[in-house]
Formats: C-alpha cells, structure tokens, sequence
C-alpha cells in the first residue's frame, strides 16, 4: 500500500494530476469503515493483509494527498507553477504575497489598520448565507486587487515610525491576521489551511 501511495506521489511529479486522483481514490477504498489503512491490500478476496492499522501506509497516504492539492492549486495559480518542466509547484517554497512595486508611502501608524479594513471589507463582500466565507472566490475580485496593491507598500515602510509599545503590538498584530487571510485567498484554500502543507512556515511579506 505504501508503494501504490508512492506512485500516486509520482504521478503528482509527472504533472499527471487526472491519473494520480484516480488512483488516489481507488486506494482509499480499501481503508475500513474507520478510514484505517492495512500494510498490503488483496485485490482478490478483497481483504487487507498483513500489519493493521499500518501507520507507514497513513503516511504515505498523507503525502500523496497533500502532494495532489497543492499541484492542482498550483495549476489553478498558473504563474506560481513551475514552466519550465511542467513540474508542480514545490513543497517549501516561500510565497512572497506583496510581491509587486509600491505605489505610496503609507505611515506604518495607518497601514496595518487600513489593510485590515480592506481585508474585511473583502470577507464582507464574499460572506454566504450560511456563514461561511468563500475565500476560494476572492483571487479575481476587484478588492482583492486593491488589497494587493496596499499590501505592496509594505516594502517601503519605515518601521521606526513605530515608537511605542501599544503602536508596535497594534501593527504586528494586525499585520498577522491579515497574511493569513491573504495567504488562504492566494493558496486557493476552500476549509483550512491544512490544505497546504507547511502553510504558516511559507506565506510572508516584505517589509
């Protein structure tokens, strides 16, 4: 089972994302009601074999989905995916969200606060009626590029305007809210950001 994960794995290399998800869900047929993975699995009685639960096949299968998610975002994304051998985007690579020129020169004082009111004024726009947010739908939308836009000044900040104590914690604190949001609208993370493997490790601005 854990060979069978690992080719998924390599299909997801290959760019052959169609036949990696298909092959995905074959073998999730075969965990038990529980959603529990045997070490082999018998293709003719039907029946796992050997050591169960066996906790190298979970891992296995752990890699094989988040390898799969992150490919089919990274074709959702277009420029973040790899051109040059049709080769998804990799595992630890750092996003640099406010990637971008500045367009002006924003007191550090207001530029936290007014990118959180940007980004809740997009969360607004995209609330459902059942209460969940649809961050998935925001990447095209006309606030979103507005919020890009203010986010890029970030590169020419001076955060020696921050002198007190109660301005520096206001701004960091802001500031972390918001690169988790915008990190889950440029990821195209529907649920959690559990999607993307490492994500807090990843996501970043220039500051």
């Amino acid at each position: 089972m854990l060979c069978s994960f690992w080719l998924v794995h390599c299909l997801v290399g290959l760019n052959r994302l169609e036949e990696a998800e298909e092959l995905l869900h074959r073998l999730e047929a075969t965990a038990n009601h529980l959603g529990l993975f045997a070490e082999e699995y018998d293709l003719v009685w039907r029946e796992p074999l050997g050591n169960f639960p066996q906790a190298f096949t979970h891992i296995g299968y752990l890699n094989s989905v988040a390898a799969l998610q992150q490919a089919k975002a990274a074709r959702t994304r277009g420029p973040w995916a790899r051109k040059d051998k049709g080769m998804p985007w990799m595992f630890f690579q750092k996003i640099l969200l406010n990637d971008g020129e500045p367009t002006e020169e924003i007191p550090p004082q207001e530029m936290a606060a007014r990118l959180k009111t940007t980004m809740n004024t997009l969360r607004g726009a995209f609330f459902e009626p059942s209460g969940r947010v649809a961050y998935e739908r925001m990447a095209q939308s006309e606030i979103y590029q507005d919020f890009l836009k203010l986010s890029r000044n970030l590169k020419t900040m001076n955060l020696r305007g921050l002198t007190r104590r109660e301005e520096k914690m206001a701004f960091w604190i802001n500031l972390y809210n918001v690169i988790v949001i915008h990190g889950v609208i440029a990821l195209g993370i529907r649920d959690s950001v559990k999607e993307v493997w490492n994500f807090f490790r990843r996501v970043q601005y220039q500051i």
